[in-house]
């Protein structure tokens, strides 16, 4: 019956719907779940925890503080670090992607990595991976999904942070991708998988309240000084942080939202957003 009414509205609104209308109501449909409010992550030390930060500063912004509480609970952080944070700088992000880096961009790494590695020293996290790939150009190529694969081997995480499957940065998007593919090596249930948000806003089906940890996570935020010159971005995380701990279900001035999901469900969800819209 459940399935029968899905259709009914699927077919409805394909046919009625104006187009920009389409896509908001696609994601309620995808979810499939009955409506119920966000619930607060009360255990933090579940196990090992691998962090999936497109760029320097995603992690931070997502999740830095949930990553104080994993820190501070005694659960073992990685954070990996997807692309080369070369296209950092607006002025040379009009360059196109290119193998070969400037001595301009080059420098922009080097302070990327500097400006990461301090932030990872405030938060307290243990183990930082560079992968490097080309900033902006992000894909799930065989060599990436081999290197994650056996990261994750490694790791064997209990939780892993990814930025939003909604997010609408390709970069994020390549991310969500390159975790879809190396999921197929990971047992059933396998790690939880906690998506954050950094560029678009998600449907939080949990929040961590960080109201004790987000002095740690501004002095984490601060050291992106790279970021700063063109984007208050202290403030922009940290109002979005106050905003998400207007929630009654948490009881802390600031708090960061997440979709929590098991891998599985995390294949599925990626998959009905990544097929080609129905005609």
């Amino acid at each position: 019956m459940r399935s029968l009414l899905q259709s009914l509205v699927r077919s409805t609104y394909r046919a009625l719907m104006p187009p920009g209308a389409k896509n908001t109501l696609r994601q309620w449909l995808l979810l499939e779940e009955r409506d119920k409010p966000p619930v607060p992550i009360e255990d933090f030390s579940e196990g090992r925890v691998l962090v999936l930060a497109p760029h320097m500063d995603d992690e931070i912004i997502g999740c830095g503080g949930a990553l104080c509480r994993h820190v501070n609970a005694g659960a073992p952080v990685t954070v990996v670090w997807l692309t080369d944070g070369s296209r950092g700088d607006p002025n040379l992000g009009l360059l196109p992607p290119s193998s070969s880096l400037t001595s301009e961009q080059k420098r922009l790494v080097a302070t990327r990595h500097h400006e990461s590695t301090s932030a990872a020293d405030t938060i307290g996290v243990q183990e930082r991976i560079f992968l490097d790939e080309p900033d902006g150009a992000l894909s799930p190529s065989p060599r990436v999904i081999e290197r994650l694969r056996g990261i994750i081997g490694d790791s064997d995480p209990a939780v892993i942070y990814l930025p939003s499957l909604l997010d609408t940065h390709p970069d994020h998007w390549a991310a969500t991708s390159i975790l879809y593919e190396c999921a197929t090596a990971l047992p059933n249930p396998g790690p939880r998988v906690r998506q954050y948000e950094v560029w678009s806003p998600l449907l939080a089906n949990c929040l961590a309240g960080i109201g004790d940890q987000v002095d740690v996570k501004r002095r984490a935020l601060e050291q992106f000084t790279s970021q700063l010159a063109n984007l208050d971005l202290v403030e922009c995380t940290l109002g979005l942080n106050r905003y998400r701990a207007l929630h009654p279900a948490v009881d802390s001035n600031y708090a960061e939202a997440f979709f929590e999901s098991s891998i599985t469900e995390f294949r599925t969800l990626y998959e009905r957003l990544a097929a080609p819209p129905e005609p």
